[in-house]
């Protein structure tokens, strides 16, 4: 949501709200604008509008904080392979580091990268992490057909 229509709709949501209020006020209690009755009823319904209306105001505002920091989470990734790219001389440490950042960012206990031959029909695991020996070694150079892994 755009913030200049949530500021808006923070201002003038409350007014109207005064406003209708205290004309239910006027219909209701004809005359007798300054009752006990009427003022317990009128800071009832104001301190439960008030309650209700923070209340929302301040989920959409979690929900958009959380959703700016998982997006910053992941330019922080991003950042973080970019900057890798242009240090590392080769491959291998590129994939490793890509692999480390995705799998922190995506809070996975364990992750592999492949490398798909299209011409043999082939995969390969050429980076891994949190997984055996023997189950990397399982899928190397098997044929798509048979056993897709990537």
């Amino acid at each position: 949501m755009n913030l200049k229509v949530l500021k808006w709709l923070a201002i003038v949501l409350p007014l109207l709200f005064l406003a209708a209020v205290d004309r239910l006020r006027y219909v209701f209690f004809q005359g007798q604008f300054y009752s006990p009755a009427a003022l317990a009823f009128l800071f009832a319904i104001l301190a439960l509008a008030v309650f209700l209306f923070s209340h929302g105001v301040f989920g959409l505002i979690n929900r958009l904080q959380g959703r700016v920091m998982a997006q910053n989470r992941h330019l922080g990734v991003l950042n973080t392979i970019a900057a890798g790219s242009a240090e590392s001389s080769g491959l291998e440490p590129l994939l490793n580091t890509s692999l480390e950042q995705v799998l922190d960012v995506l809070r996975a206990d364990a992750g592999l990268i492949c490398t798909v031959d299209l011409e043999e029909g082939e995969h390969s695991a050429i980076c891994y992490r949190g997984l055996s020996a023997e189950l990397v070694g399982g899928i190397q150079r098997v044929k798509l057909g048979q056993d897709p892994i990537a």
